[in-house]
């Protein structure tokens, strides 16, 4: 679980990082040169969003910590990592690049620990810095296998549903690609609970043919002795550091070993989301049952009549997932889309059969699922891709795609309006250094432009524009908690890209106005930061669910179902919007499911419970 402390300023105080032209940034009085400025930024400015999966983690010039892990003997100087976040690398900020308490104050944070001395700090050691997580080095991931993960017993009775694995499906008729045949197989064995299996890491590429081998007829052949390394057409397969652990139904998910992994908010999340989509309730659940979420039907159907569920089983389900990372929610959401198209589509095939015995029904031949992923950190991408290969294919066809992007800057390029949205917003304030340089050009620099353009030159033509100004993010210093020392942990957890408010505004700009749903997750300390964002952003909460970790510890986070406010000429004619609340709890205080935990959130999204 993730948690926090404190409430953050409203989000209309804050830097809109999407709108540079108007920052809400503190400059200092002093720039390093006149070509260079400082700035403090409450969230990583677009312009800089994709130079780093985490800008300002840690400096690209630093390759050695002086510090080592007390846990190991390894006397191996470990990359540098976070700024340490008990001293702030206080000690070392001669030039206060750092964000220091007396200009953090004007974003309404006030720090303590001013007074470290130098080696005075126990977290840091003095360096004011952490270092990397051993288990993100280089080094280990170089010598760390792949790994299939098996999947936990399932309990009597108990078998996946949904949509399978596309890459468990295929059928090969080739002697070439015995390979992916044996992992098959082994990934079956996998789902059955029998043993975990390593995958060796890729061979190195082959070298290029030269023009004399392509005349030898024998160079295509494949004896099948090697193919078990044959990894250029299984991309899902887990490389050295990442594990394919299972997600639910016959899904599986990669994760990189001591990074960041999907989480129960991530889980129950989805579980939410997919209340939105239904268009027909669950086997032996009635609609709006314990769990006290409206269900609505995709794409605004309502009720669950015949007609209104054929109008439905047609019409694709366009669904937008915000920092979508690893994929989790995204496939979640997906998955039980897919089920529930496939279960409405058999249904409505053999009502037509009993009507019509003579005739054949056709298949719906719209796609039911338009799903996409924002994400900005590119290794995150790429896990994401390779796991939707695997559940649903690499092909272009393939109705979930991952787009490279801060999502702050795609809902501006964005036409496109969308039944369902999720997010699941970081829960950590951060505050960013950045460096701002700029190419200014002096009239005497121009003078011999000034020359030649007398000679076949326009007398009007004016000078080239000049280059736009480079904004490097410097430093990353967290406010709240500890810093991740893996850097994909970081940005997943920290908010680097923006918090709840961004999350809401961006949802708002392209929500379907009338039957549209925002699902989105925060921590419960935040619960008035997250009414606040609601309301700034345009949008009304019409359900909240409390989640509580464990049973009579306290409420942990909550999941708001948000909708866009009536316009102003609907208010006459729009109901009186209602809030709904209901209340979820994850464990018992032995560590064990709650029945109701298992029944309706195992349980809906196909995973096992306690045998």
């Amino acid at each position: 679980f993730r948690h926090s402390i404190s409430s953050p300023m409203p989000f209309s105080t804050m830097m809109m990082a999407g709108q540079p032209q108007q920052p809400h940034a503190v400059q200092q009085q002093q720039p390093q040169s006149p070509q260079q400025s400082l700035r403090h930024y409450r969230f990583v400015p677009c312009e800089a969003s994709l130079q780093n999966d985490a800008p300002g983690w840690n400096e690209s010039t630093a390759s050695t910590n002086s510090r080592n892990s007390n846990n190991n003997n390894d006397q191996t100087p470990l990359p540098e990592g976070p700024i340490c976040w008990k001293c702030r690398n206080h000690n070392n900020n001669s030039n206060n690049n750092i964000l220091t308490t007396s200009t953090s104050q004007s974003l309404e944070h006030k720090t303590s620990n001013n007074n470290i001395q130098a080696c005075g700090c126990k977290v840091c050691g003095g360096s004011g810095r952490l270092p990397v997580s051993r288990r993100q080095t280089t080094q280990r991931q170089a010598t760390t296998m792949g790994e299939i993960k098996k999947a936990r017993p399932n309990p009597p009775g108990f078998s996946p549903s949904g949509p399978p694995a596309v890459a468990l499906m295929k059928k090969t008729t080739s002697s070439c690609n015995h390979s992916l045949d044996e992992w098959r197989r082994r990934i079956h064995s996998a789902d059955a609970g029998q043993a975990d299996y390593w995958v060796p890491p890729p061979p190195p590429p082959a070298p290029k043919k030269t023009s004399h081998d392509d005349d030898n007829p024998h160079d295509d052949d494949d004896d099948g002795d090697n193919d078990d390394n044959d990894h250029s057409s299984l991309t899902w397969l887990p490389r050295p550091g990442e594990q394919l652990v299972k997600l639910l139904g016959h899904w599986r998910i990669l994760q990189r070993v001591g990074s960041h992994r999907w989480t129960t908010d991530d889980l129950v999340t989805a579980y939410v989301a997919v209340t939105q989509c239904v268009t027909s309730p669950p086997p032996q659940v009635e609609e709006g049952a314990a769990d006290g979420v409206p269900r609505l039907g995709s794409g605004g159907c309502t009720g669950n009549s015949s007609s209104s569920s054929s109008s439905c089983c047609c019409t694709p389900v366009r669904y937008l997932d915000l920092g979508c990372g690893n994929g989790s929610v995204l496939q979640m959401v997906s998955w039980a889309i897919l089920k529930q198209r496939q279960e409405l589509q058999q249904q409505q095939q053999q009502e037509q059969q009993q009507q019509q015995p003579q005739q054949h029904s056709q298949q719906p031949s719209e796609r039911s699922l338009s799903g996409v992923g924002v994400e900005a950190r590119a290794e995150a991408v790429a896990l994401a891709r390779r796991s939707l290969a695997f559940n649903l294919g690499n092909s272009t066809s393939c109705p979930v795609q991952v787009r490279h992007a801060d999502f702050r800057q795609f809902v501006q390029d964005n036409e496109r309006q969308y039944d369902l949205i999720t997010g699941t917003p970081p829960y950590f304030r951060v505050d960013f250094t950045t460096t701002t340089t700029t190419t200014t050009t002096s009239k005497n620099e121009s003078s011999p432009q000034s020359a030649s353009s007398t000679i076949g030159t326009d007398d009007n033509e004016q000078p080239p524009p000049p280059p736009p100004p480079t904004i490097v993010v410097q430093h990353a210093v967290i406010r709240q908690g500890g810093m991740p020392t893996a850097i994909q942990s970081a940005p997943a957890r920290c908010e680097f890209r923006g918090g709840i408010e961004a999350y809401c505004h961006a949802a708002a700009q392209c929500l379907e106005p009338t039957v549209g749903r925002f699902v989105v997750c925060n921590s419960y300390i935040h619960h008035a930061r997250s009414q606040r964002a609601a309301v700034e952003a345009g949008m009304e909460i019409i359900h909240t669910l409390l989640v509580e970790g464990c049973r009579g510890r306290g409420l942990l986070f909550v999941v708001y179902v948000m909708r866009l406010k009536p316009r102003d000429d609907d208010e006459e004619e729009a109901p009186e919007t209602t809030t709904t609340e209901s209340q979820l709890t994850v464990r018992e205080v032995t560590g064990e499911w709650t029945p109701e935990y298992v029944e309706q959130v195992f349980g809906r999204m196909s995973i096992p419970g306690p045998v």
